[in-house]
């Protein structure tokens, strides 16, 4: 958050931190007893989509755009998406909401140039040739939850090694719980697969994927 209030700052804007105040992912995993899946993602409804719908709602604007940066590229499902739509959903009689999705058609190396060109820092998490300004560390090359359920096997290991506070909450709710994050395999599991010299991390066994 303290990132998000600098670039916001940048732009002269406020930050509004929208959160659902009933739980959190790890509360909403635990009470579910599984984790959300691509069929079921009840962290987008429930944890992103939801309370930002519920916040705009209650401004006071007749005409509000809902801005997003989700892109063609990213995967075949959002290439599916109209970068422009009135959300019939939230728009009502004297209020109009518009989704626009402004970098629809770019492409990561397009967005990218924009950063360098307009001196507009990356987040740190982002690995290093992603940036032009010596910034040093990062590990991801596509940034979401802190640990997602479409993060890559890749990503996986790089958050064990560089956010590991964040892998060892959802590993140790996978233990909980009885149910993986990832069909079929445990985090730990996936982070011992890619280095033989660490398969006597792998405690946990194969635990049976949400139905």
């Amino acid at each position: 958050m303290d990132w998000s209030r600098q670039i916001a700052r940048r732009f002269g804007t406020e930050l509004q931190v929208i959160r659902n105040p009933n739980k959190t992912y790890l509360e909403m995993v635990r009470r579910r007893g599984k984790f959300p899946s691509a069929q079921f993602r009840q962290c987008t409804s429930d944890l992103k989509r939801g309370p930002v719908q519920k916040f705009i709602r209650q401004l006071p604007h007749r005409v509000l755009i809902n801005c997003m940066g989700m892109r063609a590229q990213e995967s075949a499902q959002r290439a599916r998406q109209e970068p422009w739509s009135r959300d019939d959903g939230l728009s009502k009689a004297g209020r109009a909401v518009y989704n626009w999705l402004p970098i629809f058609h770019e492409t990561t190396d397009e967005v990218l140039s924009w950063h360098w060109r307009n001196g507009v820092p990356l987040h740190p998490v982002y690995v290093p040739e992603y940036h032009r300004d010596g910034t040093e560390g990062g590990y991801l090359r596509r940034r979401s939850c802190r640990v997602c359920i479409f993060a890559s096997d890749h990503d996986l290991r790089q958050i064990y090694v560089h956010d590991r506070e964040a892998f060892d909450e959802v590993s140790n709710l996978e233990a909980e719980t009885g149910f993986t994050m990832k069909p079929g395999r445990s985090l730990i599991q996936i982070v011992s697969a890619s280095d033989p010299a660490q398969q006597d991390v792998n405690q946990l066994g194969l635990f049976p994927s949400p139905p």
